[in-house]
């Protein structure tokens, strides 16, 4: 049962996956990859819901990098135009000591618990306790 005073939302995390390359082409092309995160907005605060943003990271290969920076800056162009809070997490991440790191000595694209330890970091930076309150 719901409190009465509680408030509920959703994160949404997103991206990666749209931008993979498979048979010459990418996955989800990113005007539909922005319809379906606009979708998912609407739809998260038509049944009342917050939402929050969290911005695709890293993949770990050079041309999908590229594709994946791109779509975070259209993600948050997008979040910023409905008033949604928006992290963006790739440039930190890329950067940072442990998420590439950690990614290249597993499967390439998931590390281990430092490199989620550094997204964590960026989130709550990026004011996610500050929404969730």
């Amino acid at each position: 049962m719901n409190a009465p005073d509680a408030s509920y939302g959703v994160v949404l995390a997103l991206g990666v996956n749209d931008t993979t390359e498979a048979e010459g082409r990418v996955r989800v092309e990113p005007a539909l990859a922005l319809d379906n995160l606009t979708r998912m907005i609407d739809a998260a605060r038509a049944i009342g819901l917050d939402v929050f943003v969290v911005g695709p990271p890293p993949a770990g290969e050079p041309a999908q990098d590229e594709r994946v920076q791109a779509l975070a800056a259209q993600f948050a162009q997008l979040a910023a135009g409905r008033d949604v809070p928006f992290v963006e997490t790739f440039a930190a991440l890329r950067d940072g000591p442990d998420w590439s790191r950690e990614a290249a000595a597993g499967d390439g694209a998931h590390p281990a618990a430092g490199g989620y330890a550094q997204l964590a970091e960026i989130v709550m930076r990026g004011g996610f306790l500050s929404w969730a309150r």
